[in-house]
């Protein structure tokens, strides 16, 4: 070959490990969609990996992915910390953006976290978008949609019931490392006493899953999922963890952030 003859750099492109179940679904920082693994067709649900502002050791401010910093060394830690029946298990970490020919955009060569299928679809499923609610000012609208009306369609009381308990349990781990024993119900401790409370940050019905019901359930599990924009927070011990809201949210997510948000020292869990 002639050596004065340029050659033309070809890159392969990376087989993907997981691919979207639907394609035409938009993924987004704060979304959780559905994909298939490759190898043998089983589908799970996965999230994009933020980028985060790190400093170097000379005091200076750069944007790198949070893939490349935390996860690979903190994945079995993190798993391990999210090992409750209410919260969805971290299956896999797929980082291609290091990878050559491929993209750091959202999709099948971006970097993801892949959770647990939660096969029954999450609670978003069940109620009206958020496009069609009312602006936050409005009062008056709110005020009427919060009053007790028998002709509005609702969810069965079970269902918020089991919603409700499956959550609250979820976050009772989270904030202060206490959940129940298994095998004697109804006993509650605490596992860890310098535990370090983790703020979801990210409470709606889009991360709120089920799996379909076994057997004689009414209900299957119900767990929450959606680590996007996660916190650690310094032990709080008996005290409430709260932190600051996350800017820039998308609309459907601020419709369900707390009224009212205390600024505590943080930092990404993932």
């Amino acid at each position: 070959m002639d050596p004065r003859i340029p050659v033309k750099s070809t890159k392969v492109p990376v087989q993907p490990r997981y691919i979207p179940q639907d394609p035409s679904e938009l993924q987004h920082i704060a979304s959780t969609i559905k994909v298939v693994r490759t190898s043998d067709q089983s589908k799970f649900l996965a999230t994009k990996v933020p980028k985060v502002f790190v400093k170097d050791t000379n005091g200076n401010s750069t944007k790198t992915l949070l893939a490349d910093v935390i996860l690979p060394v903190a994945a079995v830690p993190i798993s391990l910390i999210l090992n409750h029946p209410n919260l969805i298990s971290l299956v896999d970490i797929v980082t291609n953006s290091n990878l050559e020919g491929t993209s750091t955009a959202a999709g099948p060569y971006g970097d993801i976290t892949v959770w647990e299928d939660m096969d029954a679809g999450s609670l978003s499923y069940l109620l009206p978008s958020a496009s069609t609610y009312p602006p936050f000012h409005d009062e008056a609208t709110w005020h009427v949609l919060a009053s007790q009306n028998y002709t509005r369609p609702a969810l069965p009381e079970g269902l918020c019931w089991h919603v409700l308990r499956s959550i609250s349990r979820a976050l009772l781990w989270l904030h202060y490392g206490v959940k129940e024993t298994i095998g004697i119900p109804g006993d509650f401790q605490k596992h860890d006493d310098d535990w370090h409370a983790i703020l979801i940050m990210d409470v709606s019905p889009g991360q709120i899953w089920f799996k379909s019901p076994v057997g004689e359930e009414t209900y299957g599990e119900c767990k929450l999922g959606g680590f996007q924009w996660a916190k650690v927070t310094g032990a709080v011990g008996g005290s409430v963890a709260m932190a600051p809201k996350v800017e820039n949210a998308p609309i459907e997510k601020q419709y369900f952030f707390p009224p009212v948000s205390s600024i505590v020292k943080y930092h990404d869990i993932m």
